[in-house]
């Protein structure tokens, strides 16, 4: 363990772009785009044609953390991953750019966001003589750090970066859900191809439509108009400031409209819990702010008491799901109203409710809709609630790793681990992409991958076949590597939509959920699982009844590319460990997604891809190992042409 300043580990505010040195594009963050490392929005600048916002100095690069100068204690920080070449950021944030070779940039950062370090900064913001409450770049690289080897940094990395990367999957997966429910709610009734009679989409099959006067449109027949009011109760919150808890009373946190954004943090108000029952709010309930900032939401905060400007809407006779998406469509009306007259709509009134027009379709169409949405909105609810949870251990261990007070013990960085881990998260990921896209588009394209996912069985089987030559066997792991470069050399396409992982490009979602259950169900190959140690699986490919026909198919399907599949088949086979086979085939990929973007290719670029732009994890292994990795495949001949799709 030895101490530093940041000063000592990194580089702060090190490369400017000069005027004169622009690009053609450049991508630019703000200090409002980014919190907690989380990046919301970002300006894509053609600098030929726009004005350069006079801030947007600062060079990033892969793992250069960004942390804003004004006020800290909103944490605009982040450390930047996957970002775009030429990406620049405000000159209010201070860049850091740690040397790796002493410290973790995952490390630093952690080390820099904790509790107690924002606290300090924020104070020493307060007492700044500006206009507002700002801290300088020496401020940050004052700040002393105590680094355990390098080994132990990477481990805590490991723990805290599994805890983030939960938290980061349940936002997006709500995010899925929400598209996905929303796009269900839509075709049904905004759309109206809710089932008829028949169970066909009703609009779209004939469906008798009416015009409606009030509406200037046709609604299905049957169907009534009312206003907003007709469905639920707006109730509003109170003046909360009135009722103080007092001293030893039992409080509720206030939900105010930044609550409603962010949640509740160490900066909310409390109230006695001696309130109105109408105004006390629980996860799942709806609210609607009606004042300056426009939103509705479904609450998953924990329980609390709500302020004025805010409604809680609920419904005695209509189920959550319907209210909740009709004020949702409705809100973005008195949006589009406000834009329309180029003013800002200060606030809703219940004058703006009565005014209001919308469809009622029949009470027993609502509550269908409701048992197969509802359930959606009640998982979005169950994981927020998680990660309300991971937040907090979170919370507990960051600062009980870095002072040393909780000891890392070892950890197994077996990489069949990682990916069977990662796996189940790419699928659940990309299934749940799938939710919401269109969905006839989702039936086609679902049927387009089971037709090509024998071929992918067929690449499978030659590669069991060619390691049992030489008594080996295949897992799993080695397989997708295989079969990544194979699709693609040969200019292929297996169906599959390979992701940046961390032990290389992979389509788990693809193999796990179509490819292997075909060939079980044709008994021409199935997995078996051996649980080798503790926490450690693995799976091999074992041949079944049918193999020896699906071989023969094989040579068949693909006599034209034989050889050069053999070829592949035979340089894999002689890999020793899968560390090997996911470099090259990591590297390859990454060299393919440089060729489809149409960038220059150099080693260094490839390197870049292939390591700093791909996974956390790849920062582990060390560049002469990729560039090991270019030089195999150039031996090889294994030149990428920009075949197939590009890894994301």
């Amino acid at each position: 363990m030895k101490k530093f300043r940041i000063t000592d580990i990194a580089k702060l505010n090190s490369k400017n772009w000069a005027t004169l040195d622009l690009p053609e594009f450049l991508t630019y963050l703000d200090t409002g785009s980014v919190t907690k490392n989380r990046v919301y929005s970002n300006q894509r600048i053609n600098t030929r044609l726009e004005k350069i916002p006079s801030r947007a100095k600062r060079k990033v690069d892969n793992h250069t953390i960004i942390y804003s100068t004004v006020r800290p204690i909103q944490e605009h920080h982040a450390i930047l991953c996957n970002i775009s070449e030429n990406t620049v950021v405000s000159t209010g944030f201070t860049t850091i750019d740690v040397n790796c070779k002493i410290a973790n940039p995952f490390f630093v950062y952690y080390y820099l966001t904790q509790e107690w370090i924002t606290k300090r900064l924020q104070q020493i913001a307060s007492n700044n003589a500006s206009s507002y409450p700002s801290i300088r770049p020496e401020h940050i690289g004052q700040i002393e750090i105590v680094l355990p080897s390098l080994e132990i940094q990477n481990k805590i990395v490991s723990i805290l970066n599994k805890v983030d990367d939960a938290m980061r999957l349940n936002k997006l997966n709500n995010i899925l859900l929400e598209k996905l429910a929303k796009l269900i709610y839509d075709y049904w009734f905004v759309q109206f191809d809710f089932p008829d009679a028949n169970e066909k989409p009703y609009k779209s099959s004939g469906g008798k439509m009416v015009y409606n006067e009030e509406l200037k449109r046709e609604i299905p027949e049957g169907w009534d108009v009312k206003t907003l009011l007709d469905i639920a109760k707006f109730t509003n919150g109170l003046a909360c400031q009135k009722f103080k808890p007092k001293e030893n009373e039992d409080a509720y946190r206030v939900i105010k409209i930044r609550e409603m954004g962010s949640g509740f943090t160490d900066n909310s108000e409390f109230v006695s819990v001696n309130i109105p029952e109408k105004i006390v709010i629980n996860n799942g309930d709806v609210l609607f702010s009606w004042s300056a900032t426009l939103d509705v939401k479904i609450w998953t905060g924990g329980k609390g008491a709500l302020n004025q400007h805010i409604f809680k809407v609920t419904s005695k006779k209509y189920p959550r799901s319907y209210y909740y998406f009709e004020l949702l469509n409705y809100l973005e009306h008195f949006k589009m109203q406000a834009e329309l007259r180029k003013t800002t709509m200060g606030h809703i009134t219940q004058d703006h409710l009565k005014q209001s027009r919308i469809t009622i379709p029949p009470i027993e169409l609502i509550k269908r809709l409701d048992k197969i949405i509802n359930p959606i909105l009640e998982k979005q609810v169950k994981l927020d609630e998680e990660n309300q949870k991971l937040s907090e251990l979170r919370d507990w261990l960051l600062p009980m790793l870095m002072n040393g007070q909780v000891r890392v013990g070892e950890i197994n960085d077996d990489i069949e681990i990682k990916d069977e881990a990662e796996l189940h998260i790419a699928a659940e990921l990309q299934e749940n992409y799938n939710l919401f896209i269109d969905p006839y588009e989702q039936k086609r394209k679902a049927n387009a991958a089971r037709k090509k996912a024998p071929k992918q069985a067929q690449i499978i089987a030659m590669a069991i076949q060619s390691h049992a030559q030489v008594n080996k066997n295949l897992y799993r792991t080695k397989g997708e590597k295989i079969v990544e470069i194979i699709e693609k050399h040969i200019n292929q396409d297996f169906g599959r939509e390979p992701m940046k992982l961390a032990a290389g490009p992979a389509s788990f979602e693809h193999l796990v959920h179509i490819v292997e259950p075909l060939a079980k169900k044709m008994k021409w190959f199935y997995v078996k699982e051996k649980e080798e140690a503790v926490n450690i699986i693995s799976h091999k490919y074992i041949k079944d009844a049918n193999f020896n026909g699906l071989l023969k198919r094989a040579h068949l399907e693909f006599e034209q590319d034989q050889n050069e599949i053999d070829r592949i088949l035979k340089l894999f086979t002689a890999i020793k460990t899968t560390k090997e086979a996911e470099i090259y085939a990591t590297v390859y990929s990454a060299w393919n997604n440089l060729i489809i973007r149409k960038r220059e290719i150099t080693r260094e670029a490839i390197v870049s891809e292939a390591r700093e732009n791909w996974h956390e994890s790849k920062l582990k292994i060390k560049r002469p190992e990729f560039f090991k990795g270019i030089d195999w495949l150039k031996d090889n001949n294994l030149i990428p042409q920009g075949n197939g799709k590009e890894v994301k």
